[in-house]
Order: structure tokens, then C-alpha cells, then sequence
């Protein structure tokens, strides 16, 4: 039996794990230099959430990458990027456990709540207000969307 976890792939979490034992179905394996090169989306049916591939087991024994990604195309292992790359690391980004892109992308967030939680999360080490200020727009934004589809008016386009 092979230890290999693909899309499409039932899975276990580990013991000792804060999820340990429920089950769920692999829906995508992202490239992410933090979690030995991929980062892992669970589908629980109540929830997604991401691992490192440690975390998960197949057939009992503890998972390791398949050597295919969407169950077809083989990928190579990236390369694990400088802690100050200021495309794919960011410093602003790499000290934490895992990079915004790789957690909004994994939980299916939208473009607004996407950019509210990268400007939160950079601006102490990046813009400062100014970032907290980007955030609070998207924000507010959102509150509009929302108030508005709750008086049932249609969405407003302006062109310029």
C-alpha cells in the first residue's frame, strides 16, 4: 500500500494533532516552502483546512507527497525560497507559519477578505497606517455589500 497522498485521496489527521482522527478528502496540494514544499487542503464537508503533509495519514502510516498534484501533472519540488525573496518570501510574509497567499487561497477567500487579511497581517513590517487604512477599505466595503443585499437593492456599477 502506498503512503502517498494526492487529490482525490481520503485522509486521517495524525494522533497528538489538535484535529487528530476526523477524516476528510484532499481537494488541492499548494506549493509552500514552509510545509516541506506543499501545503495540503482538507475538505471535512463542514470545513477546509491546510496541513503539512506530516499531519496526515493514509492507510494508517503518516502521508508523503505523491509525486502528481491534481492526480495527473507531476511537479517538482520548489525551491525553497530566501526569507527575504521579495516575490515568492517576502520578509513581511515569511515570519509567520504560513504566508496570507497560501491561507486565503486554501480557504477559497475572495479578493476582499483576501487583501483585508494581507494589509492586517504586513502592516506592522511594511506600510504601517497606511496598510491598516487599505484594509479598513476593503472592509468597509464589504459592510456596503452586505447592507445593501440585505435591503435587497442591486448592485451599482459606475463606469468611469
Amino acid at each position: 500500500m502506498s503512503n502517498t497522498v494526492k487529490v482525490g485521496d481520503q485522509v486521517q489527521i495524525r494522533p497528538g494533532h489538535p484535529w487528530e482522527g476526523r477524516r476528510g478528502r484532499v481537494t488541492d496540494i499548494l506549493p509552500d516552502a514552509l510545509f516541506n514544499g506543499y501545503h495540503v487542503v482538507v475538505d471535512f464537508g463542514d470545513t477546509r483546512r491546510g496541513f503539512r503533509p506530516n499531519d496526515l495519514r493514509v492507510d494508517g502510516r503518516r502521508a508523503a507527497l505523491a509525486e502528481q498534484v491534481d492526480g495527473h501533472a507531476e511537479v517538482p519540488a520548489p525551491k525553497p525560497a530566501a526569507a527575504n525573496d521579495a516575490v515568492f518570501r517576502p520578509a513581511h510574509y515569511a515570519r509567520y507559519a504560513i504566508e496570507p497567499i497560501t491561507f486565503i487561497t486554501a480557504n477559497s477567500l475572495g479578493f476582499l477578505p483576501g487583501n483585508v487579511i494581507k494589509y492586517v497581517l504586513r502592516h506592522d513590517a511594511k506600510n504601517g497606517i497606511e496598510d491598516l487604512k487599505k484594509a479598513r477599505r476593503y472592509v468597509d466595503i464589504m459592510i456596503e455589500d452586505l447592507e445593501r443585499r440585505a435591503r435587497g437593492e442591486a448592485l451599482k456599477v459606475e463606469t468611469v
